[in-house]
């Protein structure tokens, strides 16, 4: 298998728009049923398991790294590059006291990642914090909730 950079711009929009550790996970699972539905590389390319979107990045992508006419081996060395570029993706859990609506989750993710690397969020809920955010990832541990905060303030009572 040849190693696809991935550097192409569009790549790196698709990879850009992919927040969550939910958000890769459903598009690996989308590449590999491509990959299983013994495509035909000279077919409408991912019809059936991409969204329009997506489809036109991915062949995009294809086309520049591979020319107008790729092979299928080209197009499953391009998925299978890129389902391992994105679980090489470090991902941080995110712990918070309610669902996040709108574009919040995105900020959220946007201040993770100013940290230098294209983390993804492992978001889960737990209305117990009562607010705040617990974050974690490597081994390390940061309890921002109020929860956290009452039971310091109690315990130096």
């Amino acid at each position: 298998m040849n190693t696809i950079t991935h550097q192409t711009t569009e790549v790196e929009a698709i990879l850009s728009y992919i927040l969550t550790k939910a958000d890769r996970d459903n598009l690996i699972e989308k590449i590999t049923a491509f990959l299983d539905s013994q495509y035909e590389a000279k077919q409408a390319l991912y019809q059936d398991h991409f969204s329009y979107e997506e489809a036109q990045v991915f062949q995009q992508a294809i086309v520049q790294e591979f020319g107008d006419s790729p092979t299928k081996e080209n197009i499953t060395d391009f998925f299978e590059s890129l389902v391992k570029s994105l679980n090489e993706l470090p991902v941080v859990q995110l712990v918070l006291g309610f669902e996040p609506r709108g574009t919040f989750l995105k900020k959220v993710v946007e201040e993770i990642r100013k940290a230098g690397d294209r983390y993804l969020v492992d978001l889960k809920i737990d209305h117990s914090i009562g607010g705040g955010a617990v974050l974690s990832t490597g081994g390390r541990y940061k309890d921002y909730s109020l929860r956290a905060i009452l039971e310091r303030v109690t315990q130096s009572d």
